[in-house]
């Protein structure tokens, strides 16, 4: 990043002051800007750092990543006029480079959390004040470009000091992928078997690394030297495809044309540093040594990393049977209003929050067989027609994925203590939608 990237900040003053700050404040140079995602990162990453685990931080990264990615789609799709959005005035002013920096300002809201052991999730945010700060510099800079005139561009954008934009990220650990199912992907899928679905995620997760391999091939290390000859190597070509391959994924899509696409999430300056490290196991595929042979190097590999992006095709078999009708009763049974509670403990782990996960997961395995143990009928349980048809344990699932984190107990010995709950209310609506 060079310091025309800060180039919004030259103003001292300008009309967007009415904000409370002006562009001047939003980023000093761009040494600031390094050191502050830099930052960022590390309180995201700081909880489960402490374990000396690469795949945790990893896929703390990867969430961020995802996270920075949704809030950045979030941001230029909001519409400032009916006509025009975000991302089409910061395309028509030039502010691209500007907007870059200006996100790398958003802040985690509270740490990661650990959905599962194997699936992190961040959440971050950016006052709408610092984005319309942003465009109305921008409009003022470009103002023969701007679509926009800065007076009405103000007023659209004054109630914007009291906004927030948002953007949620999950990373999923590589030995879960195999575990994921298509969740609303339609009827089609219900024809493919365990095994036809689990080797299209495989296939289309490999898919996304040799694209990434073959991207990287043709960047000039040195003269007559490229990245491709040093893959060539067999301990290179081990130690890279192991680095990517302990990845972790952002995105599973299970399509209607039985189509797997999967993204994993291969940052390009991690991906640049982990070749420099292992590059000098290859003495006759040097690298540059002269500082402009270095600076060009590392332009030209990061320029050639792509997205991610795998795809794979999943073998259709013989349909299921239609599944068994459910016939709830018409009158809520007793427990329908009680609270449906569990509790479970996890011994100390590395962390106490790699702790207090494990007790989350823990109390989710207990609330789900006593959920299966209630019963519709005297002789019929939840799980007995959950077995029957598969919507009535979807309609489990997603009961159970809105349940409640009562008070945690965190005891003297590394222990932690959780207790989860869910309405019986919520329950018997989602069974209800499920039977019909």
């Amino acid at each position: 990043m060079t310091n025309d990237q800060a180039r919004i900040t030259n103003q001292t003053r300008n009309p967007s002051d009415k904000f409370g700050f002006g562009a001047s404040s939003l980023i000093r140079h761009s040494g600031f800007v390094i050191w502050y995602f830099s930052l960022a990162l590390l309180m995201a990453i700081s909880p489960v750092a402490g374990q000396d685990d690469d795949a945790s931080r990893a896929q703390v990264s990867a969430a961020v990543s995802d996270a920075s990615a949704a809030l950045r789609a979030e941001i230029v799709s909001t519409h400032i006029t009916p006509a025009i959005t975000v991302g089409q005035f910061i395309q028509k002013t030039q502010s691209q480079e500007d907007f870059d920096v200006l996100l790398q300002r958003a802040q985690q809201i509270g740490g990661p959390r650990w959905i599962d052991p194997q699936t992190c999730q961040v959440k971050l945010e950016l006052s709408a004040q610092w984005v319309a700060t942003l465009l109305i510099s921008s409009g003022e800079t470009h103002a023969k470009q701007s679509p926009i005139p800065s007076p009405q561009l103000e007023q659209l954008l004054t109630d914007w000091r009291t906004r927030t934009f948002t953007g949620t990220g999950t990373s999923i650990a590589t030995q879960k992928l195999s575990a994921i199912r298509p969740v609303d992907a339609g009827d089609v899928w219900t024809t493919v078997s365990e095994k036809s679905r689990a080797d299209a995620v495989a296939a289309a997760r490999q898919d996304a690394i040799n694209l990434v391999l073959q991207s990287i091939q043709p960047v000039q290390m040195t003269r007559g030297q490229t990245v491709g000859d040093l893959l060539t190597r067999p301990l290179i070509q081990q130690r890279v495809n192991t680095w990517l391959q302990a990845r972790p994924v952002t995105q599973i899509r299970f399509k209607d044309d039985l189509q797997v696409e999967v993204i994993v999430s291969v940052p390009p300056t991690e991906l640049f540093n982990y070749m420099v490290s292992i590059a000098p196991t290859a003495a006759d595929v040097p690298l540059p040594t002269d500082e402009q042979g270095q600076r060009q190097f590392r332009a030209d590999f990061l320029s050639h990393v792509p997205a991610a992006i795998g795809r794979a095709g999943a073998v259709a078999g013989t349909p299921k049977p239609i599944p068994l009708r459910i016939d709830l009763p018409a009158q809520p049974p007793a427990w329908v209003n009680m609270p449906l509670e569990a509790e479970a403990i996890a011994p100390r782990a590395a962390t106490p929050l790699r702790t207090k996960s494990n007790a989350e997961t823990n109390a989710a395995e207990v609330l789900r067989v006593r959920v299966g143990a209630l019963r519709l009928k005297r002789n019929i349980a939840l799980d007995e027609l959950a077995e029957q048809n598969p919507a009535i344990n979807d309609a489990i699932t997603r009961s159970l994925l809105r349940a409640r984190v009562g008070p945690v107990e965190y005891r003297s010995d590394g222990s932690v203590l959780v207790r989860l709950s869910i309405d019986g209310r919520d329950l018997w609506q989602e069974l209800r939608q499920a039977a019909d």
